[in-house]
């Protein structure tokens, strides 16, 4: 719920994640350098798809009569 809030606080100091009293993580202000790589192009690889000329309602209706 405050993530942000964490998130900034451990820009100022070493933070422990816990769960149900164990230590599971810890937050820390990261101070290296990340590698960075552009993200897949999505609306080519939509493209790349094959066309379907089925109504979706339809498909749905049919799903929920099945069970």
């Amino acid at each position: 719920m405050r993530t942000g809030h964490y998130v900034r606080a451990a820009e100022q100091e070493y933070l422990v994640v816990t769960d149900r009293g164990q230590a599971v993580a810890a937050l820390a202000k990261f101070t290296g350098t990340i590698e960075r790589r552009a993200l897949p192009d999505r609306e080519a690889w939509i493209k790349k798809l094959p066309l379907i000329c089925v109504d979706s309602t339809r498909l749905i209706s049919n799903d929920r009569e099945r069970e």
